[in-house]
């Protein structure tokens, strides 16, 4: 029995057996002989556990498409065994029978089906084939039936009692996801998974079949698949029902839906096979026992199989095949082991043609190239990769397989199935365009000698690998690890994450990676060896030996080998920083956290936005995080795909100063309120304050406002037209004004609101004095920002664990509060009743898929740089998924907790919920702290508030900010400047604070606004766009599928792949095209802007877009090239250093990049850091040791 079997219910492993040796072998001889002469095994070996393992076709809530598999006591399983040699020695089972005997394999019924068809083909003669499938034949053989047929067949009644006694009074539950059945008992069919079921079900067959095989000469059986072979369609529908009505007799039932029909040479109206009068499906390919058999003898579907099949093994073992570590021989063993034996299985049986040949052999070398990393830019002869990797041509291989198989069925006896099929002359009139089995045996020659072995095995040589030729070239480009001994390091230098993901079994590991890996045969599979030793090179450090191991297999420790949150890989030693040239975020929870910070701002808040979030938010998301986390770099140097398109990331530069600049402005405005709430009463609360007009009306009740108003009619005599006294303004609305100004156009002329509340200019051009407290506010954000900074992500992603939590605890608290309040529920209804009438408007379709770009902060930079800090295997797509229903759903809380006050606010006020709704900062600043002045201990109330708003715009202004100090110190990408990285995130703060200041200003409200509405509006738009153009079409979506692949080990869903492709495109457009469409001059209020105002708003929207193509210019200008076009195909080419930073995981086409650009950590450099700790440590502890008076104090220094 193999090593690694999963355990019976008793939990022993066959290692244990295999451990104890010739006592194991005295033990079980003499366990044996007792149950043999009691005729009863002990009660513990019947119980069983069936596990459903599905069979990957069909639909996976139905019991049918699984295979129920029995985990039986391996003590058991030996026993079975015992009686099947004893079985096997007296029963005889017919030559049609090929399942599980011996001397016979899958191969054998294939050939057999095959060379059938090729002479009645070669003959033109009809050949009709029916492939009989029985409905769960293991599980309906009767135990009557069972017992019957072997005493027929000849067993002795002490070995049939045997028999019966395995099955009687079993006892089996059934293990799923969610536990374990009770136990139950089974009385029919037999016991899937153990080594005695397929033989007595073959005895069956035998003794079912019998009368039935007399008749149908031509049927081929392997286990429960039947092939049915006659020259007339009428009698293989004869022999059909034969077989129908033997099968149903014994108890089994032949399966309607999945038997199949197939007819070659048919002539026209050769009509249908029947079963029951109902009619069998008819096919012109099946696949048979793994193996594509078509009705026309061509065989480039099944060609095309085996490619994908070499595919699918390529990719189980790519882990082990791309790493640069591993030298290219054992690269070339791996291949040859694990890979290869999928793309020939069957083809030995196969007339292939040059093409196919040559198609095989294409699909061979790209798996080589890869391997190696090698593209076909680099120019390397083919013969040059087989050589280095020491493996030989696939159409010679092939070849050999077909001599070796020809050789097979010469040497077998006369009365095989094989031999008489080949040896019949069956052959008629020969077709000019047959392609014949045995014609390719000895193409261009004599049959080879199958008599003497040694002149046969000639024949064989040229499928041998070319070792003698490229031998030099080979040991050139392997590495000096390569050629040291099978128990060094550089023979188990793969890491053991890789041989996990590989899948294979030990044999396959064993065959190539030579005698190191007898330890992984005698411990049971390569996934324990990682478990016990963590990696295959700490495993030759820590053993001596594979004697070791073998040892004590049972201290090998169990449970299942999961991978850790932090993006780490099983097996691999857990590093601080995988890139210690950059830093990584301190776990995966700081980047979630972070990116749920940057998309959760201020305008989220207020619009539930997720309309267009499937088809374009999250899959933009997911393609920002991706591209950011595949390079390891910000927003400039990520644009190595396509050097043409680096103006995009300065584009991105200049999006994120803009933002930066006017966002922190709003942050210092919650600031400003924050303290101002720090007060027994709210200053909004009522309209006895200086800045108080006439209009004012409070909520909280009526109050005389200032003496000074009661002349102010006198003092506007000419005015009092302009203001609607009939219109109601609250305190906190008149307190907002007083910092934004909107009264200073109708008591312009008065001295005491000019000295105390118009602190704001008359127009943009007029910047008067600067606000101090605003001012103060602003250098406080920009303190805050900076020194959570202080250490790039490894500080604010410590930080990120109170400012993005924190919010959604107020949130909560505001929400137990607003819906205890009466009027709550008529707010919430307000907000929760749909608009059906608004659905066909373009503009709500335009706003929601504008608001995606807002929301989740897509196009600025930011997502590309959080992610651009997560390890290399971390799950992006996952975290985009949360991050953005995070989002989303944080929107449509924060709509329950505003809409529940303002409901509270409309029934005091006894107006409807629309009518003190307010949107843009007027809901944040005006209608929601006017209801939060209603509440009892309204301060605390106010102090929460603002406080949530504060920490909601600091998530973002942390990502804005990070985003251009990443972007420089990427750009320069000095040493120097890697380790004063805080210099240049104290200089760019410094910087945003400078410029920010104009905007503390009386003007300072009004070019806010001006930013807000020019500086990140179609940019991002256009931005987003060309960057989904680039990635897709220029650098090409299958590559980037491809790198995607190779990052997560998984490529990208379908629905990503389409979005990204045309959905996401399609609507950036449509809001591109909505916003010029749709587009207003601002205004503020009833402020009209100037025109120089706008044309300094377009030139603000343009900078961002400008830089795209006028650094595409110049990147095309000093591009290598003779022509324009030359220099524009280059410049779109990407970077040689285009890849993972880490040279660790530059695989396949990326793993021949120079170790100039990327990081390379050798073995070498981290033994001297450790040894240069170490001696650092040892003086710190002689200087210890000598200051408490021990004698080992170094000579101090005079």
């Amino acid at each position: 029995m193999k090593s690694g079997k999963a355990v019976g219910p008793d939990d022993i492993p066959v290692e244990v057996w295999k451990c104890l040796g010739e006592a194991a072998v005295e033990f079980l001889a003499s366990l044996f002989n007792r149950v043999l002469e009691s005729e009863r095994m002990p009660e513990e070996w019947r119980r069983g556990v069936l596990v459903p393992i599905f069979k990957n076709k069909g639909d996976v809530q139905s019991c049918s498409n699984y295979r129920g598999i029995k985990l039986m006591s391996h003590t058991m399983k030996v026993w079975e065994r015992v009686v099947e040699a004893r079985l096997r020695k007296v029963v005889e089972i017919c030559e049609q029978q090929y399942g599980f005997m011996p001397r016979k394999s899958t191969t054998d019924a294939i050939f057999a089906l095959r060379i059938l068809m090729e002479k009645y083909r070669d003959g033109q003669r009809e050949l009709h084939c029916v492939f009989v499938d029985l409905e769960k034949a293991y599980d309906r053989v009767p135990r009557e039936e069972l017992w019957y047929c072997t005493r027929k067949s000849g067993v002795a009644e002490k070995y049939v009692r045997e028999v019966q006694d395995m099955y009687e009074r079993s006892r089996t539950v059934v293990r799923c996801a969610v536990g374990q059945t009770g136990e139950f008992k089974v009385e029919v069919g037999l016991h899937q998974g153990l080594a005695l079921s397929p033989f007595l079900f073959a005895i069956v067959m035998d003794q079912l079949s019998e009368e039935v095989r007399q008749e149908s000469p031509w049927t081929m059986m392997f286990t429960d698949d039947i092939v049915i072979c006659s020259e007339s369609r009428e009698q293989v529908e004869e022999n059909l029902e034969r077989w129908r009505f033997a099968l149903e007799r014994r108890g089994m039932k032949v399966s309607r839906s999945k038997t199949e029909y197939m007819c070659v040479n048919e002539r026209e109206g050769s009509g249908t096979v029947r079963l029951q009068g109902e009619e069998v499906k008819k096919v012109q390919e099946f696949k048979y026992l793994g193996s594509t058999v078509q009705s026309n003898g061509e065989c480039g579907k099944e060609v095309k199989k085996r490619v994908q099949a070499g595919w699918n093994g390529w990719r189980k073992v790519s882990g082990v095949l791309c790493d640069q570590k591993i030298s290219a021989r054992i690269k070339g063993k791996v291949y040859r082991t694990v890979v290869r034996p999928a793309m020939l299985y069957g083809l030995e049986t196969v007339s292939l043609r040059k093409r196919q040949e040559s198609e095989l052999e294409v699909a061979e070398l790209k798996m080589l190239r890869f391997s190696l990393g090698v593209t076909r830019l680099d120019r390397i002869r083919n013969e040059y990769i087989r050589g280095t990797a020491h493996v030989g041509r696939l159409g010679d291989k092939v070849r050999e397989a077909r001599l070796r198989w020809f050789g097979h069925v010469q040497r077998r006896e006369s009365e095989y199935v094989v031999e008489k099929l080949y040896m019949n002359e069956l052959r008629y009139l020969r077709t000019l365009c047959c392609c014949w089995w045995g014609d390719l045996c000895f193409r261009g020659g004599a049959a080879p000698p199958v008599a003497s072995g040694g002149e046969f095995r000639q024949h064989l040589a040229p499928a041998r690998p070319p070792l003698g030729e490229f031998q030099t070239s080979a040991r050139r480009t392997s590495s000096p690890r390569s050629r040291r001994s099978s128990v060094d390091i550089a023979r188990c230098e793969c890491s053991a994450v890789d041989v996990a993901r590989s899948c294979c079994s030990a044999v396959d590991v064993a065959s190539s990676c030579g005698s190191a890996v007898d330890v992984i045969r005698l411990c049971g599979s390569a996934v324990d060896v990682i478990r016990l030793c963590g990696s295959a090179v700490d495993l030759v450090r820590r053993l001596r030996s594979a004697v070791d191991v073998a040892s004590d297999p049972l201290a090998l420790p169990s449970g299942p080998l999961l991978p850790p949150l932090n993006g780490a890989v099983p097996g691999e030693q857990v590093k601080k920083d995988e890139n210690s040239r950059r830093g990584n975020w301190g776990n995966q929870i700081e980047f979630v956290l972070t990116s749920v910070g940057y998309a959760v701002g201020l305008g989220a808040f207020m619009f539930p936005y997720f309309i267009m979030l499937v088809f374009c938010g999250i899959p933009l998301f997911f393609l920002e995080l991706s591209f950011g986390q595949f390079t390891s770099l910000g927003c400039l140097g990520v644009w190595k795909v396509s050097p043409m398109f680096k103006g995009v990331g300065y584009g991105m530069m200049v999006v994120s100063t803009y933002i930066g600049i006017y966002y922190n402005v709003v942050i210092c405005i919650a600031i400003y309120y924050f303290f101002t709430s720090m007060t027994n009463l709210l200053p909004w609360t009522y309209c006895n304050n200086p800045w108080n007009t006439p209009d004012c009306s409070g909520v909280v009740g009526t109050h005389r406002a200032n003496a000074t108003f009661a002349n102010v009619t006198n003092v506007v005599s000419g005015l009092t037209e302009v203001i609607s006294r009939t219109k109601r303004t609250s305190p906190s609305e008149e307190y907002w004004r007083q910092l934004s100004g909107f009264t200073m156009l109708v008591f312009n002329n008065c001295p005491l609101h000019r000295n105390y509340v118009l602190n704001i200019s008359d127009g943009i051009g007029n910047f008067g004095e600067v606000r101090l407290p605003i001012l103060g506010c602003l250098a406080v954000s920009w303190l805050v920002v900076f020194l959570c900074l202080i250490r790039g992500v490894k500080s604010s992603g410590k930080v990120v664990y109170f400012t993005a939590t924190f919010p959604y605890v107020v949130l909560t608290i505001l929400f137990i509060r607003g819906i205890t309040l009466d009027g709550a529920i008529s707010g919430i209804k307000y907000y929760l009743t749909p608009q059906w009438q608004k659905i066909l408007d373009a503009k709500v379709w335009g706003d929601a898929a504008s608001q995606i770009f807002y929301s989740l902060g897509c196009a600025w930079g930011g997502l590309i740089t959080m992610a651009s800090y997560n390890k290399f295997h971390n799950n992006c797509f996952r975290d985009s998924i949360i991050i953005s229903v995070t989002n989303c759903a944080t929107s449509v809380y924060a709509g329950f907790v505003i809409f529940s006050i303002l409901g509270f606010m409309a029934q005091h006020l006894g107006v409807d919920v629309s009518e003190v709704a307010d949107h843009g900062p007027g809901l944040a600043f005006i209608a929601y702290p006017e209801a939060l002045t209603l509440l009892p201990i309204s301060p605390l109330w106010s102090l929460l508030f603002f406080f949530m708003l504060i920490l909601l715009g600091l998530g973002t202004q942390f990502c804005l900010l990070e985003t251009l100090v990443t972007a420089i110190v990427d750009e320069i990408g000095t040493d120097w400047i890697i380790r004063n990285k805080t210099f240049i995130t104290l200089g760019v703060a410094i910087l945003g604070f400078l410029l920010g200041v104009p905007l503390t200003t009386q003007a300072g409200i009004y070019w806010l606004l001006l930013m807000d509405n020019y500086a990140a509006s179609f940019s991002l738009v256009v931005i987003s766009c060309i960057m989904c153009i680039c990635i897709m079409y220029v650098y090409g979506h299958r590559n980037y599928f491809k790198d995607v692949e190779m990052m997560l080990g998984f490529p990208p869903p379908v629905f990503f792949r389409v979005c990204w492709r045309f959905i996401s495109p399609l609507i950036i457009s449509f809001i591109l095209i909505f916003t010029v469409i749709q587009y207003k001059p601002i205004t503020y209020n009833d402020y009209v802007y100037p025109d120089w105002s706008l044309a300094i708003g377009f030139c603000m929207a343009l900078s961002s877009v400008i830089c795209i193509p006028v650094y595409a210019l110049y990147k095309i200008s000093v591009s290598d090239g003779t022509t324009f076009w030359e220099r524009l195909k280059n410049s779109m080419k990407p970077h040689p250093s285009w890849g993972p930073a880490l040279q660790e995981h530059r695989k396949g086409r990326y793993a021949m990049a120079g170790p100039e650009s990327v990081e390379v950590r050798t073995l070498k450099d981290e033994e001297k850091e450790k040894d240069q700790e170490k001696e650092k440590k040892e003086e710190i502890g002689l200087t210890i040791k000598g200051s408490n008076g021990s004698t080992l104090n170094p000579t101090p220094s005079v």
